[in-house]
C-alpha cells in the first residue's frame, strides 16, 4: 500500500548523514586553515652557493666571496670553507652580482 503526503514536506539530515556532512565540513575547513597558514610561511630571502675553484679546477679555500645587491647598493661576505664551498644568505631577493 502507498501512501501519499500532502502539504509541505522537509528532509534533514539524521544521524550517520549529518555526522558524515560535519566532518566533510570540518575537514575542508582544517584543509583550507592549514592552506593559509602554509601560504603565509612564505618569506622572500634565498641563497647564492657554489665552489671556488682556480684556473686548474683545484678548490681554494678561505676565499673571500662577497655578493652585491645591484637594488640596494647592500654587501654580503662569505668566506670558502676547505672544500672550496660557500654559501651567502640574501634577506631579500633581488638582481645580485658577485664582483
Amino acid at each position: 500500500m502507498l501512501a501519499f503526503l500532502s502539504g509541505p514536506c522537509s528532509i534533514e539530515p539524521t544521524g550517520f548523514a549529518l555526522t558524515a556532512f560535519r566532518s566533510i565540513v570540518a575537514v575542508v575547513f582544517a584543509l583550507l586553515l592549514i592552506g593559509g597558514v602554509v601560504a603565509s610561511a612564505q618569506v622572500d630571502t634565498g641563497q647564492i652557493a657554489g665552489v671556488v675553484t682556480d684556473q686548474s679546477g683545484a678548490v681554494v679555500p678561505s676565499a673571500s666571496i662577497t655578493v652585491k645587491s645591484l637594488s640596494t647598493n647592500a654587501t654580503r661576505t662569505a668566506v670558502s670553507s676547505s672544500s672550496g664551498a660557500y654559501q651567502v644568505r640574501v634577506s631579500r631577493l633581488a638582481t645580485t652580482r658577485l664582483p
